[in-house]
């Protein structure tokens, strides 16, 4: 059985645009008076993510198929791309969405901003309605696009709560992304629209800071680095580079499922290619005459044809023929080559390789040299051995686990094991 319709989208009038800090909120349209072509003028962007309205190429990965009205995240992260004029000193994010409740198990929907990798902002939204947040200048000077990521800390699958049969992981279901100058929005926000201003009391986003949840998650790390994480957020502070999709389940396990070229890539993508790859800065990768597409069971399985790597695409193949399938993996193909890349150079995440067999081995140094040559992530390299054992080795942090999981046996994954290398891996890069 499908998700439940999305509510229309029709926010009553709130109390909170009173509010004239706006830093992180939410309120009724009303209260802004911003419409395409009204007194502030069009936005620079101003997108529907309803479905026909032929703009997705503002969202990164984890999005869902648009539906009639609006689009849901489908993921614990998702991207957002939004193009910026020359010279953008700030901006004001409009989000226009519904939250995914559940009545007496789910209130509300918790989102933390991130741009450049670093918390900009929180938003929470317990109905229908209109989020703002005010994105700081450092964030958008010197850039043609901003890069967004919304954590979602409390998306959940509707068939996990006994709502629904559908399995896919909700959280917002968004009908419009606007991106409005920070002069213009000023008479919206008023003349203290960065958070660095006193909060009044009667905001109840930001005067209520429990509704977030126990300080020092995942994205507050990132600004801070403060406390060792629970399970989850720790795994969600990893990505995969292949060879094999078994971190992938490890991550499953404790529900992270953020999202990456190679989280579900498998060979013969092995690490000197891989190293390749990634000094021609995954050139081509989402190029739609590169990918070419089979059915494996009853689903599709996407290869790049250029860099050999195939994915789980997870699609039925009643679901999508084979010309749309390739379609929809070019465009997702591009955003997440996009993302990789803005975490390489932002050094946000640990980068998870696990060896494809002991022959490649003298590749290791190769492939955390092709990495550096982009940022700083460390490079956690995961190979066979007698013990669980972490050690630093010049530029690599490098892991021994006895059980890895391999094609005949995909179902053995140690997760347990690999939580320990990953909290030691944590510990060593720093974290």
């Amino acid at each position: 059985m499908a998700a439940r319709a999305v509510p229309p989208l029709i926010p009553p009038d709130s109390a909170d645009a009173a509010d004239p800090y706006g830093a992180t909120r939410t309120s009724g349209t009303a209260a802004h008076g911003l419409t395409a072509g009204g007194e502030c003028g069009a936005a620079p962007v101003d997108v529907s993510l309803a479905a026909g309205a032929g703009r997705r190429d503002i969202l990164g990965a984890g999005w869902c198929d648009a539906e009639a009205t609006a689009t849901w995240t489908g993921e614990a992260e998702v991207g957002l791309y939004l193009p910026l004029a020359p010279g953008t000193q700030g901006c004001v994010l409009r989000l226009t969405a519904a939250p995914h409740r559940v009545a007496h198990k789910l209130g509300a929907q918790r989102v933390l901003v991130l741009a450049g990798g670093r918390l900009v902002g929180r938003m929470r939204l317990d109905a229908p309605g209109v989020a703002e947040l005010a994105i700081p200048a450092g964030a958008t000077l010197g850039r043609r696009v901003l890069v967004l990521t919304l954590v979602l800390p409390d998306a959940r699958r509707p068939f996990e709560l006994g709502d629904s049969e559908d399995r896919r992981l909700l959280a917002l279901s968004v009908s419009r992304v606007e991106l409005l100058p920070a002069d213009e929005a000023q008479h919206v926000l008023g003349s203290a629209g960065a958070a660095s201003h006193p909060v009044p009391a009667s905001n109840p986003i930001l005067a209520d800071p429990a509704k977030f949840g126990p300080a020092g998650g995942a994205a507050d790390r990132l600004v801070e680095g403060a406390r060792e994480p629970p399970d989850r957020e720790l795994l969600e502070g990893f990505e995969s580079l292949g060879w094999d999709a078994e971190f992938a389940f490890v991550q499953r396990r404790v529900l992270a499922e953020p999202a990456g070229l190679l989280r579900w890539a498998s060979g013969p993508l092995g690490a000197a290619v891989l190293a390749e790859a990634l000094g021609a800065a995954l050139f081509g990768v989402g190029d739609a005459a590169q990918i070419a597409v089979t059915a494996h069971d009853d689903a599709w399985i996407a290869t790049d044809l250029r860099w050999g790597f195939r994915t789980e695409t997870h699609v039925p193949l009643h679901a999508l023929d084979a010309e749309a399938l390739r379609e929809r993996e070019a465009r997702v193909g591009t955003m997440l080559r996009a993302k990789l890349l803005d975490t390489l150079r932002e050094g946000r995440r640990i980068l998870v390789y696990k060896e494809r067999d002991p022959g490649e081995r003298d590749a290791a140094e190769t492939l955390a040299a092709a990495v550096a040559a982009h940022g700083r992530c460390p490079v956690l390299w995961v190979s066979r051995g007698p013990a669980v054992a972490v050690r630093r080795r010049g530029g690599l942090l490098e892991a021994t686990l006895p059980l890895l999981a391999s094609p005949d046996t995909p179902a053995r994954v140690a997760a347990e094991d690999w939580l320990g290398v990953c909290r030691a891996a944590w510990r060593l890069a720093g974290r």
